[in-house]
Parts: C-alpha cells; sequence; structure tokens
C-alpha cells in the first residue's frame, strides 16, 4: 500500500486527545434526596429503562477514535499496488455504412462505442487508450491518454460514416501502433466477419437484421414523357415492398406500385406523362434496420445547369419556340421598354434592342444588334444587304464543331458548305480573338460567340431571325438555341447521384467568386476554389446543396445526392483478413487501487453510528 499524503497521519494526535477528553469528562454523583411515595415508585421502573452508561460511553469512545483514524487514512490518500495490472488498449472501431444498421434500439456503431466505454471502465487505473477511427481514411481520434473521463468524452463524440471502411489504412494505422508498442491489446469493433485476425481481438457488434434497399435508379426523357427505371432490393430473404415516387419538393405522391423484392433484385419501371423536373425522390413505404438505403434523389443535370432566363423584345414568337423546344422553362419576358437594367438572370437575351449597360452577373445575347455596347467586345459598323447567301463555319475547332452539332454534317465532304439566305443582315467588327465565328456572308461574321468582360459567355445573330423564313424554318435556329443554352450554362457537375465516398468536380463558372457546399448533416464546408475545377469527397449519404456565390453576391445552387455504397447494404457482411504482423509482448505497468471511496463511506457509517448512540441516550434519559 501506498500514500499519496504520509503526513495525513498527523491527524492520529486526535486519538490520545479523545482518550483524555474521556477520562476527564464530568461524571454523575449519587446523592440523596427527600423523595416522595410517586418517585421511589418509579425507580424499579426507571432503573430498568436506562442501561448501563459505562458500555454506551466505551463504544461512542471507540467509535470516535475509529472515525479519526479513518480521517487521517483519508487525508493520506491511500492506494493498493497491483503488480502488472496496468495495459495498453489499441481500439479499432469500423465506422462503414452498414455500422447505421439499427439493433436492439441503437445502431451497431453506439453499441461499439458501448463496448469500448466498458473496456475503459473495466480497465485498471494507469492503463493508457488510443483509439483509431476507420472511415474512408484512418484518423487516431487520442493515443497514450490515461484519463478515462477524457476517453469515454471522446467516444462519445464519434458518428459513424456513410461509405466503406479502407481497411488498408485501418490495418496500417494499427500495424503501425503495435509496432510502437508490442504489448498493446488491440481490438477491432466492426460488425463484419473477417476471414484471418492476428494480434487483435475482434468484437463483432452485428445482428441479423432485415433491410431493403432502392438502387440503379434511372430516367429518360422523350417527347413530353418520362420513363423511370429502378431495383428494389431485400438482402435478408424475398419480401414484398411497395416502392413510391415522388416529384420535386410538393410532397404529393406522383406514383406507387409493389414489388417482390430479391436479394438479385427485381426491376421496377414509372411512366407517366412530363416534360421537365427539378427532380424526383424514389422511395420504399417500408421502414427497416437501414434507412440510409431506402430512397434515392435523382436531379435532372439539364435542369439544374441552366438559370433563368429574361427574354427581351416586342417580337419574341420564333426565340420563345426555339427556347421551348430546346426544353427551357425557367423563362422570363418583357417588351423592349419595360427593361430597366434587370438583374439576378443567368442569360440575358436582347432581340433588336440595345440595353445602356451590359449585365455582369451572366450570359448575353444580342439578336439584330442597334449599336455599340460598351463592354460586349464587338462594334457595330452598320446594317449591310448582303451580295451572297450566308454559309456555315468549316473550322475544325472543338468549341465551333460542338456549336453547330446537327446543323452542319463535318464528314460530308460533298456538301462541305451549307448556306442560308438573309434579307440584310449588320456588319460586325470583333474586339478579340476570344470570339468564335459560326457562320458567314460576305465574309463578315453573322453568327459568333465568345466571351465578353466580365467573363460571361456572348452569342451575337447579327441579323433578325424573324425576318429570316429559310434560317427559321430550316431548323437551324431551334438547334443553334440548344447549342448555345449548352455553351452559355457550363456544366457546374456532370451528374446529380454518386456514390458515398466518391469525388465530385465542380466546374467554377466565369463570374463565381466562392463555393460552399452544404451536408445533408447541415454541415457547411467552403472546398478550395484557386483553380478552374474544385474537387469535394462525397462522405454523407443524402442530398448535397452546393452553393455558388456570384460577384454580385447572388447564388446559384445545385444538387447532387449519394447513395450508400452497396458494400454497405448487407446487414452481415464479410471482411477481409485483418492481421497484424509481429509477436507479441507481455510488458505490463503497475497499477493501483484508489481505496479513498470506502474510508469516506466507514467514516460516515462510523458517523452516523455514533450520532444514533447520542440520540439513543437521549431518548432514555427522557
Amino acid at each position: 500500500m501506498t500514500f499519496a499524503y504520509p503526513l495525513g497521519f498527523l491527524g492520529l494526535i486526535g486519538i490520545p486527545v479523545l482518550i483524555l477528553i474521556y477520562i476527564i469528562k464530568n461524571r454523575y454523583t449519587e446523592k440523596v434526596i427527600p423523595s416522595t411515595y410517586i418517585w421511589t415508585m418509579s425507580e424499579k421502573f426507571l432503573k430498568r429503562r436506562v442501561p448501563i452508561s459505562k458500555i454506551a460511553g466505551i463504544i461512542s469512545l471507540i467509535l470516535q477514535i475509529l472515525i479519526v483514524v479513518f480521517i487521517s487514512f483519508a487525508i493520506a490518500q491511500p492506494s493498493i499496488v497491483l503488480k502488472g495490472a496496468a495495459r495498453s488498449y489499441c481500439f479499432v472501431i469500423d465506422a462503414s455504412g452498414s455500422m447505421n444498421v439499427e439493433q436492439d434500439g441503437k445502431t451497431r456503431f453506439e453499441i461499439a462505442k458501448d463496448k469500448i466505454v466498458e473496456i475503459i471502465d473495466d480497465s485498471a487505473i494507469g492503463s493508457d487508450y488510443t483509439l483509431i477511427y476507420s472511415g474512408s481514411s484512418a484518423k487516431f481520434v487520442f493515443e497514450e491518454t490515461t484519463d478515462k473521463e477524457t476517453a469515454i468524452q471522446l467516444v462519445g463524440e464519434l458518428s459513424p460514416a456513410h461509405i466503406t471502411m479502407d481497411e488498408t489504412k485501418a490495418l496500417a494505422a494499427a500495424q503501425d501502433y503495435f509496432n510502437y508498442n508490442t504489448s498493446v491489446d488491440t481490438y477491432l469493433l466492426t460488425d463484419k466477419e473477417y476471414k484471418q485476425t492476428g494480434n487483435i481481438k475482434v468484437i463483432d457488434v452485428s445482428k441479423p437484421a432485415d433491410n431493403c434497399a432502392i438502387t440503379n435508379v434511372e430516367f429518360e426523357l422523350v417527347g413530353g414523357m418520362i420513363r423511370i427505371t429502378g431495383t428494389a432490393v431485400s438482402y435478408s430473404g424475398d419480401k414484398r415492398v411497395t416502392v413510391n415516387l415522388y416529384f420535386d419538393d410538393d410532397g404529393r405522391l406522383y406514383a406507387t406500385q409493389t414489388v417482390e423484392a430479391t436479394a438479385e433484385g427485381t426491376e421496377f419501371e414509372f411512366y407517366g406523362e412530363k416534360s421537365s423536373f427539378g427532380f424526383f425522390r424514389v422511395a420504399l413505404a417500408e421502414k427497416d434496420a437501414l434507412p440510409l438505403d431506402d430512397e434515392v434523389v435523382v436531379y435532372d443535370v439539364a435542369y439544374q445547369n441552366i438559370s433563368d432566363i429574361l427574354l427581351v423584345s416586342d417580337s419574341p414568337f420564333f426565340m420563345r419556340a426555339a427556347l421551348a423546344s430546346a426544353g427551357i422553362t425557367k423563362l422570363d419576358y418583357i417588351l423592349t421598354d419595360e427593361y430597366e437594367n434587370n438583374t439576378g438572370y443567368g442569360l440575358y437575351i436582347f432581340d433588336s434592342f440595345m440595353p445602356e449597360v451590359l449585365p455582369d452577373d451572366g450570359a448575353v445575347w444580342f439578336i439584330n444588334p442597334k449599336g455599340t455596347l460598351a463592354g460586349a467586345d464587338f462594334s457595330f459598323q452598320g446594317e449591310v444587304t448582303p451580295r451572297a447567301d450566308a454559309r456555315y463555319s468549316t473550322s475544325t475547332s472543338t468549341t465551333v464543331r460542338k456549336l453547330l452539332n446537327g446543323v452542319v454534317d463535318s464528314t460530308d465532304k460533298v456538301n462541305a458548305y451549307k448556306t442560308f439566305t438573309l434579307r440584310n443582315y449588320v456588319k460586325c467588327r470583333v474586339n478579340s480573338s476570344k470570339f468564335y465565328e459560326l457562320a458567314y456572308c460576305d465574309g463578315n461574321p453573322v453568327i459568333f460567340v465568345g466571351s465578353n468582360v466580365y467573363g460571361n459567355r456572348e452569342a451575337v445573330f447579327s441579323f433578325d431571325v424573324h425576318d429570316s423564313a429559310q434560317f427559321v424554318l430550316s431548323g437551324d435556329l431551334s438547334i443553334l438555341v440548344k447549342n448555345l443554352i449548352d455553351y452559355s450554362f457550363p456544366t457546374v457537375i456532370d451528374d446529380t447521384t454518386y456514390i458515398c465516398g466518391e469525388e465530385i468536380q465542380i466546374n467554377m463558372l466565369a463570374a463565381c467568386v466562392n463555393i460552399r457546399v452544404e451536408t445533408p448533416s447541415g454541415k457547411v464546408d467552403y472546398p478550395y476554389t484557386s483553380t478552374t475545377i474544385c474537387e469535394y469527397t462525397l462522405e454523407e449519404v443524402g442530398v448535397y446543396n452546393i452553393v455558388l456565390v456570384m460577384k454580385d453576391k447572388t447564388e446559384r445552387v445545385v444538387n447532387v445526392f449519394a447513395e450508400l455504397p452497396e458494400a454497405e447494404r448487407a446487414p452481415l457482411a464479410e471482411g477481409n483478413s485483418f492481421v497484424i504482423s509481429g509477436t507479441a509482448g507481455n510488458k505490463r505497468t503497475d497499477s493501483f487501487y484508489d481505496i479513498l471511496i470506502y474510508l469516506i463511506i466507514a467514516i460516515t457509517v462510523l458517523a452516523v453510528a455514533d450520532y444514533g448512540l447520542y440520540c439513543y441516550e437521549q431518548y432514555q434519559l427522557r
């Protein structure tokens, strides 16, 4: 036994002091006094009730001496040394998606945390603890801490990831720590059954659970109709499930069907009228042990990559029809005299009208421009009557070929030059080399694209499309409008459905100054945006809001959905081997057993007993 403060035994001086007080304290003396008959008759009664006072005094003295002894020991803080009882513990906790499976009212991850807390609580004082959190990467939550309370608090703050555990990184971290301390007791807390293990104790927290999932969801828009397909999977035996379809965020059930889900997967299909949508959600109606894979949300990439469009025109018929054929639904239209330097649009189309100021927050199209506008990077040089038909460019530039796709067949060497007739056009001079010329007339560009001084995309039709019947009726206008929409709205994201753990690429728009990512759990990230492509890893299941902050402080939002990895959906899964190589040591350190709490309990019991004896004496003397 050791003592932290041996000077505490000076308190034992109180023992002789108590004995001295007991010896010299006042004694009762017997005196003969006159008494009445009643006093004489009650004397026998009093003798029967009053106990022997000397015995009570001795017992009280003993109790008080014991209290002084225990208080002195408590001040000295004794502890019992336990040879080789303290150990080093290293916990590797599996934070993969399947650890979100609920069983017995808790998730497997919560059960694993409870196991770690239990081991820490039961360990000897002086032990040290290390925890490796294994998600997409392996990280040390704490290392060689001897404070139980701190370790338990940090364990309680952990939450599971939604990805597949990288076993290689987890094993490498555990191996490095084992190489540092071969006497460490390593525990792997997981829901997977490993075929081979070594130098590690596996604690399996899994139980059979019922889980179904929705996967492989795709859609197709054709002729005003939508076809949605997907697969319903049951990982714990065949099960009849109900699949519901919702569009956008109105919460209204669009369609439903019942399918017999199997382990191999059962396909389902929805088909109905729909020309466009923002997003749809396919979800299981029944609840199961793993809600993370019960729904899939799909966004329309084309819809998300197009912002609101403002058309300023007094004769909008052909342009509105061309935009509609391109699938544009987010369109505002005003007359030229109603335009007052409007803002907040992704594309401004000025038809036979020139604004006073060039918009700086979106792409701009000019149709039949009426003058020169500062910043537009082209100059107006007057109207011209053509001497010949206009013809499309035969440039091999990738941008030109992409914009003329569907208009000109670049592989047709016989009819290399496709032409169209114009009644008149506006002669324009391009001021920089950032423009691509798509069509010429008399050697002058009549359709060209590029970017203006604000870095925004710009397109020019230097003729009145409403006065060019051949151009419109041939379908070229509709095709060019569709291609120009794709050009004016660079793709922010290439897809909207990913697997958790994947890295997405976010394209920085010209007027974008910052990107904010809001995760499904509500966390906000600001990824690195110094390059034209911003990379971000999806680590949570659900819908992400990707917010692009533009120069004018407006925000453009696109969404992506991350699914749970296929490998994490099976309630009982197998892992690979988890073997730590090397020969385990047996080095232990001394621990100690703190008995202070027992001394405090003893002091309390003795004090209560002494006080009880005192109260009893007082009661007898009444």
